[in-house]
């Protein structure tokens, strides 16, 4: 996939219920706190496999049958051993999943992602546009404030850039798209990216970087994942790590450059 800017799941995914078994026996009250004690040790449970994967993995393997059982802590091995590389495992555990759920975007959209990891490119590229398949049948017109929201957040942050690339921006559009489009996924592009910036990014004689055209913000996929505050503040995040892809800066320019 082409662009920085992915929506990769980090932590619990979109069904975020607790494994059912016994719920049933408690009040509303109890099950909420059930709830809440699931998904924070699947917070903490991500965090460490970013840390410390074989302690992750340790962590799932101390866990109750019926909790580790449950689809969010199924997805959450996979993304253990993807961090430890084991992506046979990891393909063999979501396909096994997927039998149950064959049309779960999220289960496709991971498979999809450890099957171009393995360089199995070809059976990617099907999970991948399945993903796209799946997320525009579910998904259901954002209202217009939302849109507004986000056009406002990348305006404000191409404004807060420094003057070196401030200018170069400067009458840039910022166009608002649900999603790529189903071409582009085909070209290889992420069906869940962000954003990007389109143009060539060829550089001048004078070595600088030619503008792009468009800033082209993914409303769907934002919107997907992030609400209120978080979502203008991922909103700037995307415009800023998609400058940097642009302009073929790395992490330590955005650090020098005050982009990160």
């Amino acid at each position: 996939m082409s662009s920085y800017a992915r929506r990769m799941p980090q932590g619990p995914g979109k069904s975020k219920q607790p494994p059912p078994s016994r719920l049933d026996e408690l009040d509303e009250s109890e099950v909420e706190g059930a709830e809440d004690m699931l998904l924070e040790a699947l917070d903490a449970l991500y965090e460490l496999a970013e840390e410390d994967p074989e302690e992750a993995l340790e962590m799932l393997d101390n866990l109750p049958p019926e909790v580790r059982q449950h689809r969010e802590f199924q997805i959450a091995e996979a993304a253990v051993e993807k961090a430890l590389g084991r992506l046979d495992a990891v393909v063999a555990k979501l396909k096994k999943l997927l039998e149950d759920e064959p049309d779960d975007p999220d289960l496709h959209y991971l498979l999809a992602d450890a099957l171009e990891d393995a360089g199995a490119d070809e059976e990617a590229q099907r999970h991948y546009d399945k993903t796209w398949l799946l997320d525009v049948e579910a998904s259901v017109p954002l209202p217009e404030e939302v849109d507004q929201a986000i056009e406002r957040a990348a305006l404000r942050a191409i404004e807060e850039l420094p003057e070196q690339f401030r200018a170069p921006l400067k009458g840039v559009p910022v166009f608002l798209a649900e999603r790529p489009t189903r071409e582009e996924v085909a070209n290889g592009f992420d069906p869940r990216a962000l954003g990007q910036f389109e143009g060539s990014g060829i550089e001048a004689p004078d070595g600088a970087v030619e503008p792009p055209s468009r800033i082209v913000l993914y409303t769907q996929n934002l919107a997907s994942e992030f609400e209120g505050e978080e979502l203008e503040a991922q909103v700037e995040l995307t415009v800023l790590h998609e400058l940097g892809h642009y302009f073929g800066l790395d992490e330590d320019d955005m650090v020098r450059l005050g982009l990160d």
